[in-house]
């Protein structure tokens, strides 16, 4: 735990560029693996908003990828499910049923009958 608190620390910078999606993002997941649900959910979310698919199609799907596993950490397996079912729709993503059955960081939402 000590080793992801010392990341939360030197991520500060990232706090104050609110408009850098995929720091927000990686902050996000930060946030959840501390069990910060609340702050890791928001800055997930604030990300996919900043550089959504129509903005970059190879950011924006990657992006709700990490959102999915922010949800899935912080333990709101349907809407894990649900981003995911959007990104596998997506041209061009590398979401996959294999893919999603070797992502170690879904965890038990990989497993769901849902995908």
């Amino acid at each position: 735990m000590r080793l992801l608190e010392r990341e939360m620390n030197s991520s500060r910078p990232l706090r104050n560029q609110p408009d850098y999606a995929a720091g927000l993002c990686a902050l996000g997941v930060v946030d959840a693996a501390l069990g910060n649900k609340d702050d890791a959910i928001r800055e997930g979310e604030r990300a996919v908003e900043l550089m959504p698919v129509s903005k970059s199609a190879i950011e924006g799907p990657m992006l709700i990828q990490y959102l999915a596993v922010i949800y899935a950490w912080t333990g709101d397996k349907d809407r894990a499910i649900e981003r995911l079912a959007e990104a596998v729709k997506l041209p061009g993503s590398h979401v996959s049923y294999g893919h999603l059955r070797l992502q170690s960081a879904l965890g038990s939402a990989a497993g769901r009958p849902a995908l």
